[in-house]
C-alpha cells in the first residue's frame, strides 16, 4: 500500500474504531466520572453544593451520580469545574453523556492531528491515529467519561512548534 493511501486510510479506520467504541460506551456504560461531573453541574444549576450527595435529601432527592452512597459526592474538583458542566445539566443524562463522549472523541482527533503535524510527514499522521486507537487508556477514558482526551489536546497544543498555537494559554488550561 502506498504511503498516500496509508496516510488516508489508517486515520479513517482509527477514527471509525474509536467512534464505535465511544458510541458503545455512551449507550451501555454509566460513565461514572462523567456522572459525577453532570451531577455537580446539576447541583450548581439548582444552587446546591456540588460536594454534597443530595440523594434522598429534601432539596434534590433524585440528584445522584449512580455510584456514591456517602454523605459527600464523588465530585473532587474545584468549584469552577462544576460550573463548566452546568450546560450539560440542562440536557437529559443520556444525551449529555453522548454529547460529552463525542466531544472527547473530537478532542482525541485534534490531539492526534496536532501531534502528527508537530512531527511532520504523512506517515506521522497514520502512526499517531493508529497508536491512539490502540491505546487502552483512551478507551478507558471514554468508558469512564473522563476529561483526559481534552487534556491531551490542550497539551498537544501547548507543545506544538512555536508560532502555531497559543502554547501558554493551552498549557494553563490543561
Amino acid at each position: 500500500m502506498s504511503e498516500t493511501r496509508l496516510s488516508r486510510y489508517v486515520p479513517a479506520a482509527a477514527i471509525a474504531i474509536v467512534a464505535g467504541v465511544a458510541g458503545w460506551v455512551a449507550t451501555r456504560s454509566l460513565q461514572q466520572d462523567f456522572a459525577a461531573y453532570w451531577v455537580a453541574g446539576a447541583a450548581r444549576r439548582a444552587g446546591l453544593d456540588p460536594y454534597v450527595n443530595h440523594l434522598g435529601g429534601a432539596s434534590a432527592p433524585d440528584l445522584w451520580d449512580g455510584v456514591a452512597v456517602f454523605a459527600h459526592s464523588r465530585f473532587l474538583y474545584p468549584p469552577i469545574v462544576a460550573d463548566l458542566f452546568r450546560g450539560f445539566a440542562h440536557l437529559p443524562y443520556s444525551v449529555a453523556k453522548a454529547l460529552f463522549t463525542g466531544l472527547m472523541v473530537a478532542a482525541w482527533v485534534g490531539a492526534a492531528t496536532a501531534t502528527a503535524r508537530a512531527v511532520g510527514g504523512r506517515r506521522a499522521r497514520a502512526v499517531a491515529f493508529a497508536a491512539g486507537a490502540l491505546f487502552y487508556p483512551l478507551h478507558l477514558a471514554l468508558e469512564r467519561g473522563q476529561v483526559e482526551p481534552l487534556v491531551l489536546l490542550l497539551l498537544a497544543a501547548a507543545f506544538a512548534p512555536a508560532g502555531r498555537r497559543p502554547s501558554g494559554a493551552a498549557l494553563a488550561a490543561a
